[in-house]
């Protein structure tokens, strides 16, 4: 979900408006798995992931059942298929 709507304390994510608190804790970068901080502009304040500068968040539970779900998906195909979508041919 992409993070909108900055204030000194939160921001929307989705719907809902989340604590920078609650996205350091429990969301991670839905780009690259990293880790969210606070962050300051001549804008003001934003939450981005600390890696990438990414604003698209995702829950750690969400992410957690993706990556289960990937690795059945690739116990499921060919190992010679599964083999080079792991190296990203």
């Amino acid at each position: 979900m992409i993070a909108t709507d900055f204030t000194r304390f939160d921001c929307l994510v989705g719907r809902k408006r989340r604590t920078y608190d609650t996205l350091r804790r429990d969301w991670r970068c839905a780009d690259c798995g990293g880790r969210i901080g606070v962050k300051w502009s001549e804008d003001g304040y934003y939450a981005a992931c600390g890696r990438c500068n990414s604003r698209n968040f995702v829950h750690e539970a969400e992410l957690d059942r993706q990556e289960a779900e990937a690795a059945e998906v690739l116990a499921g195909l060919p190992a010679e298929l599964a083999e080079a979508i792991l190296k990203g041919e």
